[in-house]
This record gives C-alpha cells, sequence and structure tokens, in this order.
C-alpha cells in the first residue's frame, strides 16, 4: 500500500511524473532509504504472478479477436509488464498509462485502444480487477468482465467470448 496509496503515485500513473520521481516521493513520505524502497518494490512485484490459466483461456482466441494489455502503471510499467512478465509475447499491444498519459477509467483511453486495435468500444471486452474500470467500460459500450478468481471468472470469461462467434 505505501507504493500505490500516495499521491506521487497517482501522478506517475498518469503519465505527469516518472516512476523515479515517484520512488522519490514515497521513500521521502515514508523515510525510507534508496535500498529499502528498492526491496519494498521487489518484494510487490516478487508477490504477484501471472494467471496461466486466464492467458491460456485467451490463447484460444487470439488471433481471432484483437488482444490487448490495458494497464494503469508508471513510466516503468512497460519494463515490468515486458521484461519481467514477458506479456508482449501474449497480446497484439500493451497500453501503459503513463505512456499514454491516460489512465482508468478512461474513456479517450477506451477510444484510444478500440481506435489502434481497429475495432469499436462495443467490440471490447475490458477484463480488470476493478469494479470501477469495469463499470466505467460498460457506460461507454464496452463488455466488461470483473475478474475475480479463476473458479467464477474463467467461466463467465468464456460465455462472453463464445458470443462474439
Amino acid at each position: 500500500a505505501a507504493l500505490f496509496d500516495h499521491p506521487a503515485a497517482w501522478r506517475a500513473t498518469a503519465g505527469v511524473i516518472g516512476a523515479e520521481a515517484a520512488f522519490s516521493a514515497i521513500a521521502h513520505r515514508h523515510r525510507l532509504s534508496a535500498t529499502e524502497l528498492a526491496a519494498l518494490w521487489e518484494d510487490f512485484w516478487r508477490a504477484e504472478e501471472i494467471n496461466q490459466a486466464l492467458l491460456d483461456r485467451l490463447a484460444r482466441h487470439r488471433g481471432r479477436l484483437p488482444m490487448a494489455v490495458v494497464s494503469n502503471f508508471w513510466s516503468n510499467g512497460r519494463e515490468i509488464i515486458v521484461d519481467r512478465f514477458g506479456l508482449d509475447r501474449h497480446f497484439a499491444q500493451i497500453f501503459i498509462s503513463a505512456e499514454e498519459r491516460l489512465k482508468k477509467p478512461s474513456r479517450r483511453l477506451l477510444d484510444r485502444v478500440a481506435a489502434r486495435l481497429g475495432c469499436r468500444r462495443r467490440d471490447m471486452l475490458l477484463i480488470d480487477d476493478s469494479w470501477l474500470n469495469i463499470a466505467h467500460a460498460r457506460l461507454v459500450g464496452c463488455h466488461g468482465l470483473r475478474f475475480c478468481d479463476n473458479a467464477r471468472s474463467l467461466p463467465a470469461l468464456d460465455a462472453l467470448l463464445a458470443d462474439c462467434g
């Protein structure tokens, strides 16, 4: 929570400041040394795992449906998403909020994603763990699936993707 519950984290997510400035502000607020902050960051990402079952389920539709990652992430997001997790091997495009200077929920961001994928918002499905992002996506005409766990979310995903033809 110390990493993301800080005004600098919100500014970094929106691309207003870079990751280094956000790290510096967070370290200052919590009186962390550079070493302690680096350890906090590494501990956070060490706990994160890629949901292989979800990737496998989406892979069944690769080539038939355009797929992208849309992530609220700081300027170092591509490093994490691509270098650490290798998601560029699974998705046609990666949209990072700091690079786009827009963060979810945002109609402009979803319009940008649709344009780059060559589709309409009504043809898009946003899978997210945030009810706010899902509600907004639905409000602007996208389909939305709140991902909570594999047992509930994967069958719902199958049903939505079956409707795509």
